[in-house]
This record gives structure tokens, sequence and C-alpha cells, in this order.
């Protein structure tokens, strides 16, 4: 995997039509202290190399059903209240949270509130995806969804303020792979500033081919 064996693997077996969830971490950066599988979410617990901040990665694979969602939704928010530490929550959530998020798939209102309110309640930060605006795509790609993200508590958002997701290509699955990354980049001081509004003021091009 990493050129050693220095890793371990955790997993929730398939269930009937859905698949199972896989985790695998490197010794060498997370100490994994704690495993819980579930049907819909598999917890990892324990801490950064370097770090003694407790922290749980939540993989999940949420259900299709809304009734199940909530459910979902409030057994990680009970777990949260219960365990004391920072989380990094990702996966495939199965909603959405904005009418902009879907194209020709059918938005429910009712459902994105409580997806919502459960990420309000969590306190939890949805982290910001470049790259591509979808996750989820038929084969098609006429009907779109940004079903997967990653939702990380303010402690994760200081621990790695330059914290952000990449939506990478579709190539195996109906669903977009997504890399977390905390890159810092600093390109030094803006060269210059340009407003596209400046097009349209009489005597702007004559300024620039004179300058």
């Amino acid at each position: 995997m990493w050129g050693n064996y220095q890793f371990k693997v955790a997993a929730s077996s398939a269930r009937g039509h859905s698949g199972g969830i896989l985790m695998v971490w490197d010794l060498s950066v997370f100490i994994c202290s704690r495993v819980i599988s579930l049907p819909n979410i598999l917890i990892v617990g324990g801490c950064f190399s370097g770090s003694s901040i407790t922290c749980y990665l939540m993989n999940i694979y949420a259900p299709q059903s809304r009734v199940l969602k909530r459910h979902l939704w409030a057994y990680i928010l009970s777990f949260m209240n219960n365990n004391r530490g920072e989380y990094i929550i990702f996966g495939n959530f199965n909603a959405v949270r904005f009418p902009h998020e879907v194209v020709r798939v059918r938005f429910c209102p009712l459902e994105a509130n409580e997806f919502n309110s459960f990420i309000t309640n969590g306190n939890l930060v949805d982290v910001l995806l470049g790259g591509r605006s979808f996750t989820r795509a038929n084969k098609a790609f006429t009907n779109r969804s940004l079903l997967d993200r990653f939702l990380v508590t303010n402690g994760i958002m200081s621990l790695f303020p330059s914290i952000m997701g990449s939506i990478l290509s579709d190539i195996w699955s109906d669903h977009c792979p997504i890399i977390l990354k905390n890159d810092v980049v600093d390109y030094g001081p803006i060269p210059f500033k340009l407003f596209h509004s400046w097009f349209n003021v009489d005597g702007f091009d004559e300024v620039v081919v004179n300058a």
C-alpha cells in the first residue's frame, strides 16, 4: 500500500445490494484505539501521530430512506454528545443540502432541511470541494448530484486551517473519488487586480495599450 505493511484495516460488511465500507490507515499517521462497525457507518477512533487530541473518523454510507437517514443523523449526534473529541465525517450521505446540488434529480426540501439541521446541531463545517460540482452521475451524465462530502468539527479546522477537498474523475464508478488535503499554497502578493466591469468603461483598451 505504502511500500510497507504498516497499515491497519476496518470494515463494515456488505448487506444485500448495499456495498460495504472499508477504511485503511497508515500506522505512522494515525493510531487507532477504537472501531465501531454498523450497517451504515464505520467509526474509527484514535489520534493522529504527534497529537494527543482524540479524533473520530466516520465513514458514511447513508440509506436511501429518509426515515432511516433521520435515525442515522440522530445516532451520530448522540455519539458526538457522548464521546468528546474532533470529528471527520465523510462518505455517501445520499442527501443534498441545496437545490443547486442536483440536476434532473428531484430535490426534497424536507430531507435537505433535516440534513442541514444535522450539520448545524453537530456544529459541523462543510469542507469546501473543488474540481467538480457533483460527485455522482448516471452513465449518460444527465442526472447529477452532490451526495458525497466531508463534514468536520471546528477543532479539525484549527489543526488543518488549509483543509479542502478535491473531486476527481469518475472512471470506474458512478461516484467520484474525493481527496481531502491540507495544502498551504502561497504565491506571494498579487501583482495586479482586474475587474471585469472595467472592460465596459470607455477608454479602457487605450489605457492598457498605452501602459
